[in-house]
């Protein structure tokens, strides 16, 4: 599962972040000259790459900053947030 996040285009970051990222998850507007990342696709980019399989991924469709009465987002709250949490477990098939 890919989790709750900023979603890309609110959040813009400067060229040394956007560097650190395959093109295709980089996306600039024509108001803004500043990049914004993709970070579900880029996860899931990640997942995909270690054999993954695509339906056996699923991806919130809910952002922080667009969805903030639901959830948190440092960068919509300037850092007055609460904190949020996340397990991953595997369930051991029974014999």
């Amino acid at each position: 599962f890919i989790g709750t996040c900023i979603d890309t285009f609110n959040f813009e970051v400067g060229e040394e972040v956007a560097h650190q990222f395959d093109s295709e998850f980089v996306f600039r507007s024509k108001e803004n000259p500043k990049p914004y990342i993709d970070l579900k696709a880029a996860n899931q980019a990640q997942l995909l790459k270690q054999g993954i399989l695509k339906e056996r991924i699923d991806v919130s469709p809910f952002s922080t900053v667009l969805n903030n009465d639901l959830y948190f987002s440092y960068r919509k709250e300037h850092g007055l947030t609460g904190r949020m949490l996340a397990l991953i477990g595997v369930r051991k098939k029974e014999i």
